[in-house]
């Protein structure tokens, strides 16, 4: 997605975005669009928020690897083997 997101939860922030809207160029070659609808959040967007910002201080507290790399190493030691523990439970049932 191109283009900024904002999200208003303050007279204050929705200020902000229409003087940030104010300054936006436009013309007729290159149009823009705005659109404004209800947010809501989902659980997983607020899941992957956490996950990285503790693959983010992981990173910065042990200074070896960077959160990408502490993401890698998690999913690795983590979820993969979760995953397989359950592809072999589903098969074990016939639920594949």
């Amino acid at each position: 997605m191109n283009g900024d997101f904002w999200i208003l939860k303050t007279d204050s922030q929705k200020a902000d975005a229409a003087a940030h809207l104010a300054t936006v160029a436009v013309s007729h070659d290159k149009p823009c669009s705005v659109k404004i609808e209800p947010y809501t959040e989902t659980r997983r967007a607020a899941q992957n928020r956490l996950s990285h910002m503790w693959y983010g201080e992981a990173s910065a507290q042990g200074k070896e690897y960077t959160s990408q790399q502490v993401k890698s190493l998690a999913k690795l030691n983590y979820g993969v083997p979760i995953f397989s523990l359950r592809m072999l439970i589903l098969q074990s049932t016939g639920k594949s």
